[in-house]
């Protein structure tokens, strides 16, 4: 029975009947559905009743109450035909204005507009700067990988014109032509000019410094594929420099320079190149004499090519750039000298601190890189083990007297938090200074050139610095609570700490101030073993945080000497 269920209309489709608005078949059906339905009828009448009760209503009651009008209706087109023509008689400037300030006070309208003008701004931006942030880039790369070579010779052809000198940088030069001698001093003073290092300037160092020093500059980067090999070439163009524009020619494989054009204002253009017969003249001339005839005693074999070993100022600068990338704090990896290689280890290493490590030392030459995945999560310890359950009593006792000072449990567990992570990272720092001090003993230290000092000195002063920060911010906040369970003031300051001759020994004092502080900050908030009384480890806490920040400063001011 519920399929032969008759559908009626709605009082919104009948009303729509009623108006004149429905039409074709849906009127028709309508119609045919009144004709069959009382109901529908019913309703309908009663739509019609009430519309005419409305009209009727307005006809007789609203429209005679309304008061007679101000004025008689205007003409409305003819208003708006005034309207142009007086807008076309307006100057175009007060037109602008005007659409300005309505275009303005509407946000919506102009705001994603806007910001899409800047996005492509910002693209074009970075495709325009793209081809200056991968010059320096390389550069960078090519200057480490330079440093590493420093103390191999090298011969370069210096050329200008249908004259051409050569020279040798980094050993003393042999006896040149007078033609040679008056070339090379005709070329000094406009390489001094343009602030361009005429010591080396086949080298990317060089070529950097320039750049860099430039007021306005425009770069190119390309590949090419000349023979004997493919190569990088950095072009650099400017008009504030007596340099107008330089090339430099870089090898793929360790980014070692090969060429470079120098292009001077005034159309002056220099031409220089590595040459691949790098021996001395009289090393030459030794090898082009003639063979002597042989006699019955044999020639004794040739001295065998063995590689260079490894020096320690590569290893500097390998451990230079972990600790650039913070692979020195606590990271697994581990640098060693093994015959002419700088080997980098790691077991562990995460795959993001990975591929940096491997980015940064690939372009250097003699090292080597050897990282392993990380051990599975299941097998990584925590890196502080869990606070026993069962403290000995009398420092549960210690620990209930400092809940009291702070006011509750987790108040004192946020504390301890706190001052034993900073105790760790303190930790970290002392430890990486230790293993610097630990592989640059005095006779090591005196292998290392001038730079390599200065970049061993560097390391170790911001390995001090961020121990004296960090004693001092544990200071700052270990002292209140400490002297609120009644530690004696004077029991916390330091006394003199004498400097250390050499910063060696003076390390090795900082690592155990650092290790004493770090135990009783451990002993008294961890509940770790300790050899003092549980009442005397505040003040000794207190005076070894002390001790240990005057220690680091004194480290510091020693290492600015």
């Amino acid at each position: 029975m519920s399929g032969l269920r008759t559908v009626h209309p709605s009082e919104e489709d009948l009303l729509r009947f009623a108006d004149g608005e429905v039409s074709g078949r849906e009127a028709k059906k309508i119609q045919s559905h009144l004709a069959a339905c009382w109901k529908c009828r019913t309703t309908l009448d009663d739509l019609q009743k009430t519309i005419g009760e409305c009209v009727h209503y307005r006809d007789a009651v609203l429209h005679p109450s309304l008061p007679e009008p101000p004025a008689p209706w205007f003409d409305i087109l003819r208003r708006l035909d005034e309207a142009d023509s007086s807008e076309r008689r307006r100057s175009l400037l007060p037109r602008a204005w005007e659409a300005l300030q309505g275009f303005a006070g509407q946000p919506r309208r102009w705001a994603p507009a806007i910001a899409l003008l800047v996005v492509a701004v910002l693209i074009v931006d970075q495709f325009r700067n793209a081809p200056s942030v991968k010059a320096a880039e390389l550069l960078q790369k090519a200057a480490v990988a330079e440093t590493a070579r420093s103390n191999t010779p090298r011969r370069i052809q210096i050329k200008t014109g249908s004259r051409k000198a050569a020279r040798v940088i980094g050993a003393t030069n042999a006896a040149a032509s007078p033609q040679e001698m008056t070339l090379l001093a005709g070329l000094r003073p406009l390489f001094e000019k343009a602030n361009y290092n005429w010591d080396d300037p086949l080298s990317a160092a060089s070529f950097a410094r320039w750049r860099n020093a430039l007021a306005e500059k425009r770069d190119r980067v390309t590949r090419v594929e000349e023979a004997p090999a493919a190569r990088y070439r950095i072009q650099t163009t400017t008009n504030s420099s007596e340099l107008v524009e330089a090339t430099l020619d870089l090898t793929l494989a360790d980014l070692q320079p090969v060429e470079s054009t120098l292009r001077f204002r005034g159309a002056e253009v220099v031409e220089l190149a590595v040459l691949a017969d790098i021996a001395p003249r009289s090393e030459r001339a030794e090898l082009a004499r003639p063979a002597l005839p042989a006699t019955r005693e044999r020639a004794p074999a040739p001295p065998l090519d063995v590689p260079r070993p490894a020096t320690p100022g590569e290893e500097l600068r390998v451990l230079s750039v972990l600790h650039r990338l913070g692979a020195d704090l606590g990271e697994p990896v581990e640098v060693t000298r093994s015959g002419s290689q700088v080997v980098v280890t790691g077991v562990g290493v995460s795959p993001t601190l990975g591929e940096q490590i491997h980015d940064e030392l690939t372009g250097m030459p003699r090292v080597s890189v050897r990282l392993t995945d990380p051990a599975p999560a299941s097998e990584q310890t925590p890196s502080r083990p869990l606070q026993s359950a069962s403290l000995r009593p009398e420092i549960a006792r210690l620990q209930n007297r400092l809940e009291s000072v702070f006011g509750g449990r987790a108040e004192l567990d946020q504390f301890t938090d706190e001052v034993l992570g900073a105790g760790d990272e303190l930790m970290s720092r002392a430890h990486a200074l230790r293993r610097l001090a630990e592989r640059f003993p005095p006779d090591t230290e005196s292998q290392l050139t001038a730079d390599d000092r200065r970049i061993l000195a560097a390391l170790r002063r911001e390995h001090a610095v961020s121990i004296a920060r960090l004693a001092a911010s544990i200071e700052k906040r270990t002292r209140p609570a400490f002297i609120a369970l009644g530690t004696r003031e004077e029991t916390s300051r330091p006394s003199y700490v004498p400097p250390s001759s050499r910063w060696q020994t003076a390390t090795e004092e900082l690592f155990q101030e650092s290790r004493a502080a770090e135990s009783l900050l451990a002993a008294m908030l961890g509940g770790a073993a300790a050899g003092a009384a549980a009442e005397d480890l505040p003040g000794q806490a207190l005076g070894s945080i002390a001790r240990l920040r005057a220690r680091a400063a004194e480290y510091v001011r020693n290492s600015l000497e």
